[in-house]
């Protein structure tokens, strides 16, 4: 596959660099030291500013149609969802996400949300910020704030990793390929665990 990337986008690393940001799980955790590997490149890698601009690009396209799409749901579906009388577990769940949601003011959730997305790990990106944000009672331009700054500080952060440790900047992009497949495995094992379980009880 890299050797599929240095053929096919050599001319164009940047357009690579914004392919990479877009996929889920990966985003800029692994666009940034894609753009910055002298193993993939060559002489063409990207510059740390460069590489940090196209990348938060790149994840900011799916994270504000999520953004966007996540309203919509829940404005066509308010009401809808509600908890069913026979749980019980799930009407205390509600009751307290209901009492977070009042106590907490506009400026915490957006501080909250900004610090889930700036951490780099995989679940904790802009995917899954954005859709939080789409579902949450923050109106959308504080929710797209929240994203681009938490999304900024992930991508500053990478990039200052990147240039601390020059000389190893191809193994951190396989590092952060390595973190994500694992999670994908292991949760999809826990999916499928409890799925057989379920059918057991049953």
């Amino acid at each position: 596959m890299l050797d599929f990337c240095a053929d096919n986008f050599s001319s164009c690393v940047w357009l690579a660099v914004f392919l990479v940001s877009m996929v889920p799980m990966l985003e800029s955790k692994v666009a940034i030291p894609f753009a910055m590997s002298t193993e993939i490149w060559g002489d063409k890698i990207l510059s740390p500013t460069v590489a940090c601009v196209i990348s938060l690009a790149g994840s900011m396209v799916p994270a504000i149609c999520l953004l966007l799409i996540g309203k919509l749901l829940k404005n066509r579906v308010a009401g809808f969802v509600v908890a069913r009388k026979d749980n019980k577990q799930e009407n205390k769940f509600f009751e307290r996400l209901k009492t977070l949601s009042q106590k907490t003011s506009a400026l915490q959730k957006c501080v909250y949300l900004a610090g889930f997305v700036a951490f780099p790990m995989p679940f904790t990106g802009l995917y899954t910020g954005s859709l939080i944000a789409g579902f949450s009672n923050l109106c959308w331009w504080q929710g797209l704030i929240s994203l681009l700054v938490g999304a900024l500080v992930s991508c500053v952060g990478i990039v200052l990793i990147c240039c601390l440790f020059q000389n190893s900047v191809f193994y951190i992009f396989l590092f952060a390929v390595a973190v994500a497949i694992l999670f994908c495995l292991a949760n999809g094992l826990i999916w499928l665990f409890k799925t057989i379980k379920k059918k057991r009880d049953a």
